[in-house]
């Protein structure tokens, strides 16, 4: 495969620095790509997404946005997601394979049981000015990603003013958010926001509400440095859903068809009735020093999460439990650094620290007998430094090195099962770029893979569930593979493809879900392409249109496993195409995109009993419209449809999508 690779990547060269490069035009001359890095940062960002552009005027989700980037897929359960780890993929992992971060700080926790996912939801988009996606595991910066980075960028220019928002739409849906900022013009800044976002069952018993109230506080101290507090805090209430099915006890015709319901496993795996939800209240705090010199910078961060839930939970046999847990009580300090140094280089460094707790220790995760005790801690550190310089005229180069060290052990004496790990590994990163000339680009990447076993991964190892528990727990690690090219035919039309390979000779085979069988297999691979492209038609008007390629396979599956395929990881379509145009002109704003996700295999139910559990998802199309007006200087009303031809499909087997969607906003800033 990777010999396949290296000629397609070579074929695509040699099309665009031969051919291509010989049509240049007199149209061209004033174009210039922009440097391979930038700030000094070690590598240089494959995709940014700004909202302002993306979503003018809407009330949409961090995820939605992400449909329209290769590489990227989202699998979500109606009633803003649901999915846990699952929600968003990036090149085909999950969200335990590579790095979130909002303005550069990681979203880590330990999460409920060890499930580490992250909220999407718990991200206020009104507040993001842009989204940075880096494929791949190239930057040395972060450990722990096969995947990549998504880095989610909030809004820093604060002005005296702010914004009142109302939604509503169908399913009963209702937002209402204000947000205010204010300075002093100086020294001193605030920002505060709150928003409140409902919506009814679509799913039986699926009804949600989510509350969020945040404030940031910003002290210039001199004319170099600068401190940051912000806080955010998140109640989320969500309904479990309940199967619905026709001719059972309590079905609802008003409601579709759902062949599955939500549990848990501390309820001995009882199907969810009607009155069981989750609710998630969570706070999270930040303390960021940064000071900018004039041949360098340096961030020193400190960070903080409380979470517990309450969880209440009916079964056939009534009420099972109403229960509060203390699920994340993590924190963590991260330090990053860049520096100018003599001549072209580009110096960058780092150090990330995690301790990632539930809290006190010892949990009754069950209202009598056989409890379940995810008594565990994990510390991780991780730390980096890199090199990234021009050569000559035409090449650019990075190599970084990055150290991790994984300690894992109980976190109580009575926690017996909970044993000590103890892994640390160093991974090289070497990327470089060749201007071929003013219009193309070309980009090596070569990189070792290390990741150590998350929070959820190392307790159901130890948790004497499943065949795989005298089994060795061992990092993943692999080596990644990475080419591409980037093109601008003209002033108008830019095109960028991009090939990829990872060989990993130990990979974690894990599904969160019953029985919960955690261990290594050694021989996974991925690769796939991407192609995307834009075009400016006019001043107004721009069209996107991406295309995604992935294959996984997976080989020396344990045959007693049977929670997900054997030969490939469940839910990767071979195909993804995303596709859309915006239109601003006399104060209208027009979006329209449509994303298709072709087939997907998956197992029908965890566990699966026989090969005859597994299931195929059928490819779909989704088209989606957004019409914004400016009806005043500070006021517009915005009008929305998803699934603008009432498509029936699912991401998830057994829940499906939402049909037609209408929402309707009014947005008034002052």
């Amino acid at each position: 495969m990777k010999q396949k690779l290296c000629i397609g990547a070579a074929a695509v060269w040699a099309l665009t620095s031969g051919s291509a490069m010989a049509e240049t035009t007199e149209t061209l001359d004033t174009y210039t790509l922009p440097d391979v890095y930038v700030d000094a940062e070690a590598v240089s960002v494959d995709k940014v997404i700004r909202v302002e552009t993306a979503a003018p005027g809407t009330a949409q989700t961090v995820p939605e946005l992400l449909r329209q980037a290769a590489g990227v897929q989202v699998q979500e359960r109606p009633n803003s997601g649901g999915n846990e780890d699952l929600t968003v993929k990036l090149r085909g992992h999950d969200s335990r394979h590579y790095t979130v971060l909002v303005d550069g700080v990681p979203m880590a926790g330990a999460g409920v049981m060890g499930g580490g996912y992250v909220d999407w939801t718990a991200i206020p988009l009104h507040a993001v000015d842009r989204i940075e996606i880096t494929r791949g595991a190239k930057s040395a910066a972060w450990g722990g990603t096969l995947g990549g980075v998504i880095n989610i960028v909030t809004k820093r220019d604060l002005a005296n003013g702010g914004e009142v928002q109302l939604s509503t739409g169908s399913n009963g849906r209702r937002q209402y958010l204000c947000n205010y900022s204010g300075t002093d013009g100086g020294r001193f800044g605030f920002s505060l926001y709150a928003n409140k976002a409902q919506e009814d069952t679509w799913l039986r018993n699926s009804d949600y509400r989510d509350e969020q109230v945040g404030m940031g506080l910003s002290w210039k101290l001199n004319a170099t440095d600068q401190l940051r507090f912000h806080i955010d805090h998140n109640d989320l209430k969500r309904g479990l859903v309940v199967a619905n099915i026709p001719g059972t006890s309590g079905y609802r015709s008003a409601d579709p068809v759902t062949p599955v319901s939500d549990g848990f496993v501390s309820a001995g795996n009882a199907a969810a009735t009607d009155g069981s939800y989750a609710e998630v209240y969570r706070n999270n705090f930040t303390l960021s020093w940064d000071s900018q010199r004039k041949n360098g910078s340096n961030t020193l961060t400190y960070w903080k999460n409380n979470e517990n839930r309450h969880e209440v939970f009916y079964s056939a046999a009534g009420l099972q439990f109403d229960r509060h847990n203390i699920t994340d009580q993590s924190d963590g300090l991260l330090f990053t650094g860049k520096q100018q140094l003599l001549g072209s280089h580009h110096l960058g460094y780092g150090l990330d620290y995690r301790r990632l707790r539930y809290g006190s220790g010892w949990y009754d995760f069950r209202l009598v007998g056989s409890e379940l005790y995810p008594s565990q801690k994990v510390d991780t550190l991780g730390v980096y430094v890199d090199d990234t310089w021009k050569l000559n005229a035409r090449w650019t180069g990075n190599i970084g090195l990055r150290y991790d060290q994984m300690r894992g052990d109980r976190d109580d004496s009575r926690a017996v099962n909970v044993q000590s790990m103890r892994e640390s590994a160093l991974s090289p990163k070497f990327n470089f770029t060749f201007r071929n000339n003013d219009t193309t680009r070309t980009s090596f990447s070569v990189n070792r893979i290390w990741r150590a076993p998350s929070m959820a991964e190392f307790y159901w190892h130890y948790a004497n569930w499943g065949f795989s528990h005298g089994m060795r727990l061992e990092p993943e690690k692999g080596w990644g593979y990475e080419t591409s090219v980037e093109h601008q035919f003209n002033s108008r039309l830019h095109s960028k493809v991009t090939l990829y390979y990872q060989d990993m000779d130990s990979y974690i085979n894990f599904t969160h879900t019953p029985p919960f069988s955690c261990y290594n297999i050694h021989d996974v691979s991925l690769w796939g392409a991407e192609w995307e492209n834009n075009w400016q038609l006019n001043k107004n008007a721009s069209l996107f249109l991406n295309y995604t390629y992935q294959h996984t396979e997976k080989k020396g599956v344990d045959s007693r496993d049977a929670a997900g395929l054997a030969h490939e990881l469940d839910y990767r379509p071979h195909h993804v195409i995303s596709a859309g145009y915006a239109l601003d002109k006399n104060g209208w704003n027009l979006r329209y995109d449509l994303t298709y996700t072709g087939n997907q295999q998956a197992s029908k139910r965890y566990p699966a009993a026989a090969s005859t559990d597994q299931v195929t998802l059928g490819g779909s199309v989704v088209h989606n419209l957004s019409v914004t007006k400016e009806i005043g200087r500070q006021e517009s009303l915005n009008v929305s449809v998803y699934n603008i031809f009432d498509k029936n499909y699912c991401e998830i087997y057994g829940y499906p999508m939402e049909g037609r969607v209408y929402t309707v906003t009014f947005s008034q800033k002052f």
